[in-house]
C-alpha cells in the first residue's frame, strides 16, 4: 500500500503503441484554418516566481 510506512516500490510496465493518427494522415487534411487565438498578459509577480521556479 502506497500510502504504508516502510519502503515502496512500484513496477512501471511500458510498452510500444502505434498511434492512432499519423502524421502522413494528418498532411493529408492540408493546411489547417486558425479557429481561434488567445493572449495572456497582467500576471502577478507571484506568477513569475512560479515560472522560475519551474525553468530551472
Amino acid at each position: 500500500m502506497l500510502t504504508g510506512p516502510g519502503p515502496r516500490e512500484i513496477t512501471a510496465v511500458y510498452a510500444d503503441q502505434p498511434a492512432e493518427v499519423t502524421t502522413a494522415d494528418l498532411e493529408a487534411l492540408g493546411t489547417p484554418e486558425v479557429i481561434g487565438e488567445f493572449t495572456t498578459g497582467g500576471f502577478a509577480r507571484d506568477s513569475g516566481v512560479n515560472i522560475r521556479r519551474a525553468a530551472t
